[in-house]
């Protein structure tokens, strides 16, 4: 899992946190890692526009307003997944979603 002489990124051998990583498991300097912390950007950003348009399409307005801020307070986790706090804040946003 871990191969220190293996060359790139391999789906089914490393985990998607390995992007995130300065410098790749072989020590080379890491491209992807720009690549991964826009995704986390936009993965975030998306989600929240998703649960605002389908708290709009709710006739209850305080579940609507549930799922809106509830949707939107999670960006704010799913942004610290990639610290040192990935796991706390895994766990949190796993349970808003």
């Amino acid at each position: 899992m871990f191969d220190k002489n293996s060359v790139g990124f391999d789906w089914t051998k490393n985990f998607i946190s390995n992007l995130f990583g300065a410098k790749a498991l072989n020590g080379a300097e890491n491209p992807s890692r720009i690549w991964a912390y826009a995704g986390m950007i936009l993965l975030p950003v998306s989600y929240a526009l998703f649960f605002i348009n389908m708290s709009k399409k709710l006739p209850e307005k305080n579940v609507a307003n549930i799922l809106r801020y509830a949707g939107v307070a999670n960006i704010f986790f799913m942004f610290l997944i990639v610290t040192p706090l990935h796991d706390l804040m895994l766990n949190i946003s796993i349970t808003l979603f």
